[in-house]
């Protein structure tokens, strides 16, 4: 993808010139967002009920709407079953482009200088945060980049973000809770 002035890039396969903050391109980054948070939050050990996921969902209409998705487009999921139903009709036009790929080979090692790379843990720590976050894509997706899509992998995926979570829950809360957290958190409790 060329990008070819503020807000524009060039699909390098079609030669089309489009918006990035078109509605639809916005959509999907919003459809992504939601499902992943939540796929990760429940894989991660969180108990939530169906409930609870559905009013989620429902509670990031306003988000879509606050980063440019019109209030009253219909494909702005309101429940798991709407956000499924999204990817479902989106999947066959999804593919593997150069761009993509180029892309995941960032994120999976992105340049760092020598020192870094080969006098600090940094490389291997991160190839390994970024091999999770793949191991956490739905299958549908990992099939796409042609990663595996097995049973497996989402049970080993599974077990290391439960045990990142509960490493993390292990750290006291002065420590683990930063200022914004505390705000908001301070914003939300009913005053005594």
């Amino acid at each position: 993808m060329a990008f070819t002035g503020k807000l524009r890039a060039l699909d390098p396969q079609t030669g089309v010139s489009y918006r990035i903050d078109s509605p639809d391109l916005l959509l999907w980054v919003h459809c992504a967002e939601i499902d992943s948070y939540l796929s990760v939050t429940r894989r991660a050990g969180l108990r939530l009920s169906a409930a609870d996921a559905d009013r989620y969902v429902l509670e990031q209409v306003t988000s879509a709407e606050l980063i440019g998705v019109p209030a009253d487009d219909p494909r702005i999921p309101r429940s798991v079953r709407d956000l499924d139903r999204y990817f479902q009709w989106l999947r066959p036009d999804l593919a593997l482009t150069q761009e993509a790929l180029a892309a995941a080979r960032f994120l999976l090692s992105p340049p760092m200088p020598t020192w870094v790379r080969l006098g600090t843990p940094a490389a291997p720590a991160w190839a390994g945060l970024a091999s999770l976050g793949f191991a956490l894509l739905p299958r549908w997706a990992r099939r796409i980049y042609a990663l595996p899509g097995l049973p497996t992998t989402d049970l080993g995926a599974a077990a290391i973000t439960t045990a990142l979570r509960m490493a993390v829950l292990a750290v006291p809360p002065r420590f683990r809770d930063g200022p914004h957290y505390k705000a908001a958190l301070a914003r939300t409790t009913p005053a005594a």
